[in-house]
């Protein structure tokens, strides 16, 4: 009887925690203006990806500037064609769970509730699809110099160059050491708001849930 009413205390601290924990993400979503776009002289275009649970930030190869294409030399494209998708999350996770039939429960414990090493995640893509996962943005000049350089300074670097990773990859995709770890504060929409909010674009200061990263400028 003893272990069982534990067992039940254990269970009602961690189900107060949950609601405590998506409660205030909501309610910092909630209290997020929203993104209003407003005509600029030299606009610069990027598009964010998002799904149930993983968001991207995607720029046109073309829109990329110093230093963030030399830091990922082995990635950036000789031609600037095409488009360069970035985003956040744990090492091992992204690396092994290419579709959700993937998915190791064990290692996406690990990876929220303690932390674990993170990678920036960096693909080249020819073409974007075209559906509601992308939600396309107009920024100023000076808001792209922003991002680029919040990006670029979440990549751990050695010697002016990115670290990358040795984790398996299709050809379009590399890895990169991030200076942050992963963990159940700070995840991969966590990362993407966070790199909203240095281009001065609207996002929650919290965002746990992809839905609420991209809230904002839906």
């Amino acid at each position: 009887m003893f272990l069982l009413r534990i067992i039940k205390k254990l269970t009602a601290l961690l189900l107060c925690m949950l609601v405590l924990y998506v409660a205030v993400s909501l309610l910092l979503m909630w209290i997020t203006p929203s993104y209003s776009a407003k005509p600029v002289k030299n606009p610069k275009r990027l598009y964010l990806f998002h799904d149930l649970a993983h968001t991207e930030i995607i720029l046109p190869g073309t829109e990329l500037s110093p230093p963030l294409p030399k830091v990922l030399a082995p990635v950036f494209p000789r031609s600037p064609k095409g488009f360069i998708a970035f985003s956040y999350g744990d090492a091992r996770f992204m690396a092994l769970t290419r579709e959700w039939s993937d998915l190791d429960p064990l290692l996406a414990i690990k990876a929220l509730f303690t932390d674990t090493p993170g990678a920036i995640r960096v693909g080249h893509y020819a073409a974007l699809r075209n559906d509601t996962t992308l939600i396309p943005l107009t920024i100023e000049r000076k808001q792209m110099e922003k991002l680029q350089k919040a990006i670029l300074q979440s990549i751990k670097q050695r010697n002016d160059a990115a670290v990358e990773l040795s984790l398996p990859h299709p050809p379009y995709v590399h890895y990169f050491a991030a200076s942050q770890p992963y963990n159940l504060f700070y995840t991969c929409n966590q990362w993407t708001a966070q790199i909203l909010r240095s281009a001065d674009i609207p996002a929650p200061l919290w965002a746990p849930f992809a839905f609420e990263a991209v809230y904002a400028v839906k």
